[in-house]
């Protein structure tokens, strides 16, 4: 496999550093605090989140350091449904390129890259419709190798503000069984809801990962959607990162008598 390589490198897959300009703070600048709460003013930030209209249409988030680095670019469909279309860019304080990532109505799609300090590619994946199809990893000095097991050192993922128990009782509360026409069968099962946690905590892009039927996934939506509060975003190396959250949703048939 030695050919791998300057191959990736032909198709324009290595890291050059990026030059970071300091954002020009606008109405639709947010700014957030350590604890990804939001705040009135620039004050006490850590992190700034730009969000613009796209030259293509949609929207592109850039979220920056507390010394306005730009330390990752996201696009957006639109302002409402967040739901990210088109190649997404991480860079580290030090303006490097760490990742790219293209997505197609919000799963990735095609390569999936992270670099090492220094512009080498780290890592190298393939996704068809947000599934993992292959995944190639290199050493520093850019020769193939074994891909290490996954672990979560210099990784907290990200958690419900109030805490799992209070989220798992809010998620208990609000769930309605639906009504449904008589003589249909009542059925006991869960639904697991899958969404992306922003940098600055907020939920977005909800979905059905495994579903019981239509009216129950529907009420599924319905009961994350309204989730009061929010999440503390995952963070890799003690940098905020995007992540993905699924969440059970269980249905239980009324007693009747």
């Amino acid at each position: 496999m030695p050919f791998v390589v300057p191959f990736l490198f032909a198709f324009g897959l290595a890291a050059t550093p990026v030059l970071t300009r300091p954002p020009q703070l606008a109405a639709d600048t947010a700014f957030y605090n350590a604890s990804a709460q939001p705040l009135r003013s620039r004050a006490g930030a850590v992190r700034l989140i730009v969000t613009t209209p796209a030259s293509k249409g949609g929207v592109i988030q850039r979220i920056y350091n507390a010394n306005r680095v730009l330390l990752e670019e996201v696009p957006y469909s639109d302002t409402e449904t967040k739901i990210r279309e088109g190649v997404a860019l991480r860079w580290a304080a030090s303006g490097e390129l760490r990742g790219r990532r293209t997505y197609r109505a919000g799963q990735l799609e095609g390569q999936a890259v992270t670099y090492f300090p220094g512009g080498t590619i780290q890592q190298l994946a393939i996704y068809k419709q947000g599934q993992e199809k292959s995944k190639m990893c290199f050493s520093l000095n850019g020769q193939p190798g074994d891909c290490p097991l996954e672990n979560s050192a210099g990784k907290v993922y990200a958690e419900y503000q109030f805490g799992t128990p209070i989220l798992e009782r809010q998620v208990r509360h609000d769930t309605r069984y639906p009504a449904l026409p008589r003589g249909e069968t009542l059925l006991l099962g869960q639904v697991v809801v899958a969404c992306a946690i922003g940098v600055d905590g907020k939920v977005r892009e909800i979905r059905i990962y495994k579903g019981l039927g239509p009216v129950y996934d529907r009420e599924a939506l319905r009961v994350v959607e309204g989730l009061r509060g929010t999440f503390s975003p995952q963070l890799v190396d003690g940098e905020p990162v995007e992540s993905f959250y699924t969440l059970g949703v269980d249905f239980i048939p009324p007693v009747t008598r």
